[in-house]
């Protein structure tokens, strides 16, 4: 093989002249070539003359010829030509330039860097799509790595660089039988599946699980096996469980560590199965994974693959010392933007500009973060190159770190950072007034101290902006955050306008500002794209324009990029409803989300009496796209007598993002005769019976014979008809006080006790099967079997897992059953197995008063149970109660006040706050109210707890060191440690979802305002969000951490207000003209609860986010308060 590849270089194959090796591998090389003919470069790969040989591997290298001929993708490399020169096999494709991946990462690796997790899935959904493509047409891959993918310079919709598959050699038509070469199994052992390494036959669920692979490791650092040769791939990739990948990065989205592990199922009918199925599902998880930043841990940075890229280009050109030729008439010049945000501009000479601390740098900048040799502009081939000179804290181009000695190309939309300074590369075609006025001992060199004067001159108005990338969800909100200067000597009136989106997108227009001499203002632009089909996911180039009012020729612009994400939601129907069996019934679905979905749906019935066919079905549809697929029910063996009988069914409709809907049904069932024909029947029996006794009629010939049958059917038609004739009074009324007692629901678990016999569930227990949801909660409300505390056996309880029918569930969250805490008048009956139910009910006494008349609950925010404090019964205790206000119920019963309830994230504690002791301490139960547990114990008052996601800590308020501060303690009461420190009054923490912040209320020294405040965890790195000469306070985080609710008077009465996680994007949301308090979001965060003051007294009521709608869900004469989910 040596001597081959020596050989060639510098001869010709056909037309194509070989200059060359760009890489070896086990069935050939590949070689860069120029065509003759085209005058163009391309790669060509030439087989192992010893392989050619044998007629197995020439028939399989021209096999991969042809096929790779006929894919035509951008992101499969294109083949031109192929043939044979010289007793050599050939074939030529394009010549991309520079490293394959594996190489890239390699390098990254050796940098202690890692690719971008939101780039690291775009680049494995584009190899889908192509992968989808090639199997459309008909062709598997086999051998999908990194050392198979390659970057081309050419920008895609989210990508600044195309990924290209390459090295179609292991390709294999779809059909066809499997090859093996001499070791075996075809492949890498790291990335092949298990079905490949066992020599199964493969389809295109192999090539998904090496995108698994290849995910995983794209998204971790690391493969999730070390296979060296096909005995280890054998061991881990058949027998061994995958390692979750949040194991290796624990900040791991959980929809994306699904994604892998789905892919990455040992059977391949439980994977994606296609390529165009799991890119469609990284496509829906993009937004959750660009609201993650962080590296791998055994890794200190990411970065773009574009600047690594950019490196291992075979065309990159150097950057001489030397001095280019900026172009005659044009003055380029750097604006530097200081600290204080005043702005200064550098004329870039003939060579360039060096930076840095020493006085003899072109631009000096005099500065502790700047390095005295820090970096270098310089212009070479049409294009300015930023280079860093090994500085101590490092060259920032866009937010990217620059590698020392290495040149990135700089252009005006990219701004350095050098310590706290920003710079922006100018270009223009008269010099500013103020280059280079600023001169230290005599030298031409621009001085840069601060804070220094706003100097005169033709560009009068700029705009910085720092964050040129920013990405949202749609019917969430992005803020583009910006500063506007004024750079002239008279005050000036500005125009702000956002170009490129539509109106509507932009709820609040930014105002006409006015600025005085030298004056600057930060302001921000929230940008809302909302949840429709119309708003389309991609890239949205986007520039915000100043416009000076009073000079309409003084206009500063800065363009950025939004990037929409992906969302799923459809509507679906059934039709008809109601069916008789053996009838089909049609499932409609509209796709309403902004991208392509594929929709499977299931039919089942809950006891398995019925097979439809087809079993489930799969739409895949464009957005605004509707289709519908067609069930038919049958029953699996139908009975030979039966009433007529109705037979709840159901049809799970789910996206391959993880929504879904359940649609419920009906079928008309019955036995082959009605029950009317079993008393006919045996009259008909009787009187063959008699005839055969009378003689009248012997179906047999043995006379004997049939006077022994006469006689044995005229005793069992005596015996029957002395069975029908007993049917006395007593039986009816036996057979009345069942039916009665069949009719109650026994355990007031919104079960008849008929259904719960039917369902073999037990009807004196609410709740059969132990999961603490009521069994016909499970029934009517959820998908849930009663019988199966999880019904799907994903490892995950129904009661905490938010699909519990799915076994691949898509993000599980705690959620909480009323089960153990809703108190109902129950009904005793003890039947016996020689006596039917008695008819007499003994009604056992409700815990309280107040218990409502039992109501079916309704999930409401996918939440179950609120609890909140009462004075209903005197004092303030604790109660619960369902989502629409129905079955309150008291869960303590103390002379003292309890108050500041909070359920644990598990569902299955609760924390309050006492007086029973003196002082106001924080205690935890039980959700029945057992277990009360002291947690503090001083002389202080300690107040308002709230959880920790995990429920590991705790966060409260105490009084302890004087005034009110946050204090944090472990769930069991230990470790208790202060969080706050100061002289004002601090209240009402809330632990963030993600459990890195804690956000509470601030007081002002006079008491006369309280500003919402945001700090670690350990107290540090305090940030205030929102404050003013307003009351704003009571602040309650969504469920995804993005918004923040909170009480504030800032337009008269305490009203419920919104706004996002850093502050902006501020809204009201009640005008009760009364006061409100204590608000608290629902599971699902499409709701709030709050307390109100409703003609004098506290009550709770429930908003809904998506309408603005308000209603009660307590309305009594006393004090309803602090409600929380």
């Amino acid at each position: 093989m040596h001597s081959m590849t020596e050989e060639l270089i510098g001869k010709s194959l056909n037309r194509y002249q070989i200059t060359a090796l760009l890489g070896k591998g086990g069935i050939g090389a590949v070689y860069r070539a120029t065509d003759s003919v085209l005058q163009r470069d391309v790669a060509i790969k030439v087989m192992n003359p010893e392989l050619a040989e044998r007629s197995n591997f020439r028939d399989r290298f021209l096999n991969e010829a042809r096929l790779a001929a006929r894919l035509d993708h951008p992101s499969i490399v294109q083949v031109y030509d192929f043939g044979q020169g010289d007793e050599l096999l050939y074939i030529v494709m394009e010549f991309i330039p520079g490293e394959n991946l594996r190489k890239m990462l390699r390098d990254l690796r050796a940098q202690n860097k890692w690719v971008i997790l939101t780039e690291a899935v775009q680049i494995v959904q584009q190899v889908a799509e192509a992968l989808g493509y090639a199997h459309e047409q008909g062709v598997l891959h086999r051998d999908i790595k990194p050392d198979n993918l390659m970057l081309k310079p050419e920008p895609t919709e989210r990508l600044p660089y195309r990924v290209v598959i390459t090295d179609l050699g292991l390709a294999q038509i779809k059909g066809e039988r499997q090859i093996f070469d001499d070791a075996g199994s075809i492949g890498t052992p790291a990335y092949m599946s298990p079905e490949q390494i066992l020599g199964k036959e493969t389809d295109v669920r192999s090539d998904v699980y090496s995108l698994g692979i290849l995910l995983y490791e794209l998204a971790v650092g690391r493969v999730p096996f070390p296979a060296k040769n096909l005995e280890d791939a054998r061991r881990y990739h058949v027998h061994e469980p995958v390692p979750e990948p949040s194991s290796f990065r624990p900040e791991l989205p959980v929809p994306l560590e699904k994604i892998i592990l789905k892919s990455l199922q040992k059977d391949p009918a439980s994977r994606y199965q296609d390529a165009a199925e799991m890119a469609l599902a990284l496509e829906n998880v993009l937004p959750a994974v660009a609201e993650v930043s962080f590296t791998p841990s055994e890794m200190t940075d990411t970065i773009s693959l574009v600047t690594q890229y950019d490196l291992t280009r075979a065309d990159r050109p150097e950057i001489s010392p030397g001095p280019g030729t900026i172009p005659m008439g044009r003055q380029d010049y750097v604006e530097v933007l200081l600290p204080d945000k005043t702005v200064r501009n550098v004329a870039i000479g003939p060579a360039g500009l060096t930076i840095g601390r020493d006085p003899d740098n072109d631009l000096v900048i005099d500065s502790p973060k700047v390095s005295r040799q820090h970096a270098r502009i310089q212009y070479e081939n049409q294009k300015y190159w930023i280079s860093d000179l090994n500085s101590r804290n490092g060259t920032f181009l866009a937010n990217k770190r620059l590698i020392t000695g290495e040149p990135e190309v700089w252009t005006p939309d990219k701004p350095v950072r050098i310590g706290d300074v920003f710079l922006r590369l100018k270009h223009g075609t008269a010099y500013p007034s103020d280059l280079g006025e600023t001169q230290v001992d005599g030298s031409p060199s621009a001085v840069i101290p601060a804070p220094f004067s706003i100097p005169v001159g033709p560009a009068r108005v700029a705009i910085f902006m720092e964050t040129l990338q920013l990405s949202v969800a749609p019917g969430s909100t992005a803020v583009a955050g910006f500063t506007i200067l004024n750079r002239s000597l008279v005050p000036e009136h500005y125009k702000i306008s956002l170009l490129g989106l539509p109106p509507r997108w932009i709820p609040q227009q930014p105002p006409v500002i006015q600025l005085p001499p030298g004056g600057q203002r930060s302001m921000s632009i929230g940008i809302h794209p909302p949840e429709s089909v119309d708003t389309r996911p991609g890239r949205y180039p986007l520039t915000i324009q100043v416009a000076n009012l009073d000079d309409p020729e003084q206009v500063a612009q800065v363009d950025f990029t939004l990037t929409v994400g992906a969302y799923s939601r459809f509507s679906a129907e059934m039709n008809p409803k109601r069916l008789a069996s053996d009838e089909t019934t049609v499932i409609s679905v509209h796709n309403l989300g902004n991208t392509r979905d594929t929709f499977r749906i299931v039919p089942t019935d809950q006891y398995g009496e019925f097979v439809f066919d087809p079993p489930d079905a799969r739409l895949t549809l464009s957005e605004n796209e509707a289709a519908a697929a067609e069930f038919r029910a049958s029953m699996r063996r139908r009975k030979l007598f039966g009433s007529r009988n109705i037979q709840p069914f159901s049809v799970d409709v789910a996206s391959s993002s993880g929504r879904r809907e359940t649609l419920k049904g009906e079928i008309l069932s019955s036995g082959i005769f009605p029950p009317v024909f079993l008393p006919l029947l045996l009259v008909a029996c009787l009187c063959l019976s008699a005839m055969a006794a009378y003689g009248i009629f012997n179906p047999l010939e043995n006379v004997d014979q049939a006077s022994e049958t006469a006689s044995a059917l005229t005793q069992a038609a005596a015996l029957t008809q002395g069975a029908l004739v007993n049917a006395n009074q007593e039986t009816l009324t036996a057979a009345t006080s069942t039916a009665v007692w069949l009719a109650l629901d026994s355990d007031a678990d919104m079960l008849l006790n008929r259904d719960e016999l039917e369902r073999g569930t037990d009807p004196n227990v609410a709740d059969t099967d132990g999961d603490t949801i009521p069994d016909g909660f499970e029934v009517h409300n959820m998908c849930a079997d009663p019988l199966k505390a999880d019904t799907d056996g994903d490892g995950i309880t129904d009661n905490v897992d938010p699909d519990p029918c799915n076994q691949f569930t898509p993000t599980p969250s705690p959620t909480v059953s009323p089960t153990n805490t809703v108190v109902a008048p129950s009904v005793t009956v003890a039947p016996s197995a020689t006596q039917q139910p008695s008819a007499t009910a003994t009604q056992q006494p409700s815990p309280t008063a107040t218990t409502q008349p039992a109501a079916t609950a309704t999930p409401l925010g996918n939440s179950w149970i609120i609890i909140f404090s009462s004075a209903r019964d005197g004092n303030s205790e604790l109660y619960a109660m369902f989502p629409d206000g129905s079955r309150q119920t008291r869960i303590t019963n103390n002379s003292s006040n309890e108050i500041d309830p909070a359920i644990s994230p598990d569902g299955t504690r609760l924390l309050f706050g006492t007086n029973r002791d003196g002082n106001q301490q924080i205690y935890v139960t039980n959700l029945d109210g057992t277990g009360q547990t002291r947690l503090s114990n001083n002389n202080f008052d300690d107040f308002r707890p709230s959880w920790s996601p995990d429920g590991s800590s705790i966060v409260f308020v105490s009084t302890r060191d004087g005034n009110q501060e946050i204090y944090a303690m472990n769930a069991d009461g230990s470790n208790q440690r202060r969080l706050t420190d100061n002289a004002v009054s601090d209240d009402n923490p809330a632990w963030s979802p993600d459990g890195s912040r804690i956000i509470y209320d601030r007081s002002n020294a006079g008491g006369t305002s309280r500003s919402i405040q945001s700090i670690n965890t350990n107290g540090s790195n305090r940030v205030e969000l929102i404050g003013g000469d307003s009351m704003n306070l009571e602040p309650a985080w969504s469920p995804n951490g993005s918004q923040i609710a909170f009480v504030s008077n800032r337009e008269g009465d305490n009203d419920l207000y919104l706004m996002n996680a850093d502050g902006s994007n501020l809204g009201r949301l009640t005008d009760l003209g009364t006061t409100v308090s204590t608000p608290a979001f629902s599971k699902d965060g499409n709701w709030i609860i709050f307390n109100a003051i409703d003609n004098g007294t506290g009550e709770i009521l429930q908003i809904n986010l998506s309408t603005l709608e308000i209603r009660n869900l307590t309305n009594n004469s006393v004090d309803d308060g602090e409600p929380s989910w």
